[in-house]
């Protein structure tokens, strides 16, 4: 609580039900789950004193009886969002972690998504309910799935979602659906994502009509964008290069003004449309507008965009990384650690972007190292992002071993000994050392087990 007649705003704390929900509890319950007590603590979710705790704690849990559990207590959140005009976050948290379970090689078990895919076909279900379970029998694969969609595509209450999933499942006789979902100019835009899941000619002439719809329907000043921008031009980037080239030429006349369209032509990367780009550029009254947010329009980070894929598009921005944010050139620098482009990186971005940890030199390393003293089982991260700049095994360890014998202290071999066993190589070993300073029972422990992990990991 705070003094009475304080100024200050409180501060909103977790109760410890809650902390102790969110905390190791939830992870265990996923890989170990409590089989006996889950029809309990169903029963007990019943009551509102604990509700939102248990539904947290069982949502990652791959049991049928859990499965229907969490769809009906979402359907109910869901249900009041939408009553509130809002919406529910925590119904993402669910879905997205099936998502991740499904990438990481660990999908549902049969028994689970049959339920949930029984529970989304029942039309006497409430809809809310139905629409969950959806979206969570979504993130699974199996060869039938394309089927069971088509065959419920006539259902009016998930008639959306269920064409989204077929795109997504890159059905192609869903097109003439999809084509007539972008025809909504108000709300048709945010269909553009699906061109990262299938395309066909004829969407290449529906870009076309959206491009000339946006000449005489959207403002055309420098820097101003609606809406749908963002989407036509995401759509527009994923063409190849010489059919985006021929759009945004058609279009140029007033896309040269607008942020996303700039920042497209500018991927797209050919000699006509960097001129282009670059008279834009010059004649902006603010520049820096044209090209904010650049590794965002760009897709460096989303997942499932190719993002960028050569390196023409990095050197033909240089003219204007002076105009670019510190994010943005972050984001690029370690997309051209993450290609392999270290010469570039090195040319373009270590002396623009010197706060973060996209490069490494022999001046920097026993700063880095002094770091990992009191933090030592991170050595594996600091290792790996380490090469990943493009600095060779060898140079980092003689850089490390250099530096142990600078420090010549037991926390220092202990740093040594991890970046060792993560990835050393038994030659490796040879490097450790025992210096009058340490106590030498506790340093030669230290090597006798850092011996052993590497030998058992490698044969040389």
């Amino acid at each position: 609580r705070l003094p009475r007649g304080s100024t200050e705003a409180p501060v909103w704390q977790p109760s410890k039900r809650s902390h102790s929900a969110r905390s190791g509890i939830t992870g265990a319950f996923i890989h170990h789950p409590p089989t006996g007590a889950l029809d309990y603590l169903i029963a007990r979710a019943r009551q509102p004193d604990l509700n939102s705790q248990i539904v947290y704690m069982l949502h990652g849990i791959d049991d049928p009886r859990v499965m229907a559990f969490i769809v009906a207590e979402l359907g109910k959140i869901r249900s009041k969002a939408a009553a509130r005009g809002s919406f529910s976050p925590f119904s993402d948290v669910v879905t997205h972690f099936w998502r991740r379970a499904q990438e990481d090689g660990r999908p549902m078990s049969d028994a689970s998504r049959s339920l949930l895919l029984r529970t989304w076909q029942d039309r006497t279900i409430d809809v809310h309910q139905r629409r969950v379970a959806l979206d969570i029998w979504a993130h699974g694969r199996e060869s039938d799935d394309l089927q069971l969609l088509q065959d419920a595509a006539g259902d009016e209450q998930l008639a959306v979602q269920i064409l989204g999933q077929r795109l997504e499942r890159a059905d192609q006789t869903a097109i003439p659906l999809w084509i007539a979902k972008l025809a909504d100019h108000q709300n048709g835009h945010r269909w553009w994502w699906h061109a990262q899941h299938l395309w066909a000619p004829q969407l290449t002439d529906v870009l076309d009509e959206n491009l000339a719809w946006r000449r005489d329907h959207g403002r055309r000043n420098w820097g101003d964008a609606i809406d749908e921008d963002s989407f036509t031009a995401n759509a527009l980037i994923r063409l190849t290069p010489s059919e985006a080239e021929r759009l945004l030429l058609r279009h140029w006349d007033y896309l040269k003004r607008l942020r996303y369209f700039v920042q497209a032509a500018l991927y797209v990367a050919t000699p006509r449309l960097h001129d282009l780009a670059g008279v834009s550029i010059t004649e902006a009254p603010e520049p820096r507008v044209l090209l904010s947010h650049l590794s965002s329009g760009w897709h460096t980070r989303e997942f499932g965009h190719p993002g960028i894929t050569r390196e023409i598009q990095i050197t033909g921005i240089e003219p204007y990384l002076n105009l670019l944010s510190e994010g943005d050139l972050l984001a690029l620098a370690d997309t051209c650690n993450r290609h392999g482009w270290f010469g570039l990186r090195r040319r373009l971005f270590d002396d623009r972007v010197t706060r973060y940890r996209v490069s490494w030199s022999r001046d920097s390393a026993p700063a880095r190292f002094d770091a990992m003293l009191k933090r030592k089982y991170w050595i594996d991260v600091e290792a790996d992002e380490a090469l990943a700049t493009g600095v060779s095994w060898d140079d980092y360890l003689d850089s490390m071993s250099s530096w142990l014998a600078e420090r010549q202290s037991l926390d220092a071999l202990q740093v040594m000994a991890g970046a060792l066993a993560h990835r050393g190589l038994r030659h490796d070993l040879l490097r450790l050392k025992i210096y009058e300073n340490m106590p030498r029972e506790a340093a030669e422990a230290l090597i006798a087990d850092v011996t052993f992990a590497v030998q058992r990991r490698t044969l040389y």
